[in-house]
């Protein structure tokens, strides 16, 4: 597999891989983490978090039209030089390598938990790791078909969450901001981690085939992120008080256990399993996303042999690390930070930078 790939991302597909690698494992707690901040005004906060990562997601986009041919790691050197451009080089991609470990980490925890449970963790590594190399060794082209499929094959499943809504109780929602704004606000940094993904723009943006419909899909992607999160956390808010939302470690899990249909039972068991593969589109992109960065610094042409590598640290790791829900959450709340630091943080220090140097290359042409 050679770089720079060859081939082109229709709109659809640059859509749905920002949309999927977003709707990862977040949207499982999300009703957890936001409300124990803004209670029942979550929904809230979730449009001010949408808000947000669409200026961040634009921002992205104006940079890129600057370079339209090149992905963020062909761009660090420009705006910093050899040595600090690759400095932040191998930053973003220790960044992609952790949020594709941390994620990977978490799928398989909840599959062995909920589901497979007498499966031997190695066994179950190897099995879900090898889709994971043959779309990443395929490069980003396939990964943008792999997206698509994931769209239409689970576009089902949001829907699934309204036959909870027999038990709701509307009058859960109000009064709106009845412990005032201050909540709300504080509860935006729990809102905007789970709309981590849209960084994936950086390497999409040069496959794109139509450039100029860039950002209606940075637009679209995010806007249907935030709609999931919003049916998931309106939908908890009124069919669970507050303290039971807190008791549960994955919420968007219990809503699915009250549904009952004569030919089946446990359906939270079916809804994971099928969830897997969108959880394996958040896995995916952000290990491309750190192959590209680390074949950029050794300036190889091929990064298989390295996927392989990685590939296989990851199983080998199984052998080692004891997964459980404490360091699973702990490692997710790290890739929330980094995540505030990398796409957010530095989004607007690149932006900054590339003002500045565009300022001053117009006045030297002056």
């Amino acid at each position: 597999m050679q770089m720079p790939e060859k081939g082109q991302l229709s709109l659809s597909q640059f859509t749905f891989t920002i949309y999927k690698t977003q709707v990862g494992i977040a949207v499982l707690s999300i009703p957890r983490e936001v409300g124990q901040y803004a209670g029942r005004d979550s929904w809230i906060s979730i449009f001010i978090g949408w808000l947000i990562t669409m200026v961040f997601s634009l921002l992205i986009i104006h940079i890129m039209k600057k370079h339209p041919d090149k992905t963020l790691f062909d761009i660090l050197p420009i705006y910093f030089g050899k040595w600090l451009g690759g400095a932040f080089t191998l930053v973003w991609a220790a960044y992609g390598l952790y949020a594709s470990f941390s994620t990977f980490y978490a799928t398989l925890f909840l599959i062995q938990v909920w589901i497979l449970p007498n499966t031997p963790t190695f066994s179950l590594y190897v099995l879900f790791l090898i889709p994971v190399y043959m779309l990443c060794r395929h490069g980003i082209i396939a990964i943008g078909h792999y997206s698509d499929f994931v769209y239409l094959f689970c576009s089902w499943m949001p829907m699934l969450l309204l036959f909870s809504v027999h038990d709701a109780h509307w009058l859960n929602l109000l009064p709106i901001a009845a412990e005032g704004w201050l909540p709300i606000i504080t509860a935006v940094q729990s809102t905007i981690t789970p709309f981590l993904g849209f960084e994936m723009a950086f390497i999409l943006y040069p496959y794109l085939q139509d450039k100029k419909q860039a950002t209606k899909g940075v637009l679209i992607a995010n806007t249907l992120s935030m709609m999931v999160y919003l049916l998931v956390i309106i939908l908890a808010n009124i069919i669970f008080s507050d303290k039971e939302i807190q008791t549960w470690i994955w919420p968007t899990l219990a809503l699915l256990k009250p549904i009952q249909f004569a030919f089946l039972e446990r359906l939270e068991i079916l809804f994971l399993s099928f969830y897997t593969i969108i959880q394996l589109m958040t896995v995916i992109p952000y290990l491309y996303l750190a192959l590209r960065g680390l074949t950029q610094l050794t300036r190889k042409s091929a990064y298989h042999p390295l996927l392989l590598f990685i590939v296989a640290a990851i199983a080998v790791s199984s052998l080692f690390v004891d997964m459980t829900n404490e360091r699973i959450e702990r490692f997710l709340d790290w890739l929330s930070h980094a995540g505030l630091v990398m796409a957010f943080g530095f989004v607007a220090f690149l932006w900054t930078v590339s003002q500045l140097r565009h300022l001053i290359q117009r006045r030297r042409a002056m």
